[in-house]
């Protein structure tokens, strides 16, 4: 398998909404898309992406779903990267390098404007280059 892609998109003025807006660009250009966090974090996202817009539904699902729903949908929520259903992509929305990144083609860690986010983002930028990854700076204050 290659090196995953890990990219950081930082100076992100509200996580939650510029990840619905990733995810929902992900799946119009037809990707399927792991999101990871802690159980919390991804109860609290599951509602934002349900209210996320009234006009366009971003289809998702937990990992604890039925196979016949996670094999149509193609971004799947879930505390550990073991139980996600493909490993193209992830978005990390959780405090640490989640296990099992390195079998993702892209790792994506969408950042905010604190300085607690950021000094976790710093810590896992540390670990991903302590692993011998090299992370990309995807520095934005727009959306995607």
């Amino acid at each position: 398998m290659a090196v995953p892609d890990i990219v950081f998109h930082s100076n992100v003025q509200d996580r939650l909404t510029y990840t619905c807006r990733l995810l929902r660009k992900a799946i119009r250009q037809g990707n399927t898309i792991g999101v990871t966090g802690s159980v919390e974090m991804l109860s609290q996202f599951d509602l934002y992406l349900w209210r996320f817009c009234e006009t366009d539904f971003v289809p998702h699902c937990m990992s604890n779903a039925p196979p016949r729903v996670l094999s149509k949908t193609k971004i799947v929520l879930s505390p550990t990267l073991a139980s996600l259903p493909f490993q193209q992509n992830v978005v990390n929305l959780g405090d640490d390098v989640p296990q099992g990144f390195d079998q993702f083609e892209r790792v994506i860690e969408i950042v905010g404007m604190d300085d607690h986010d950021k000094h976790l983002a710093r810590l896992r930028w540390k670990r991903y280059s302590a692993l011998g990854f090299v992370p990309i700076a995807h520095n934005t204050q727009t959306t995607p």
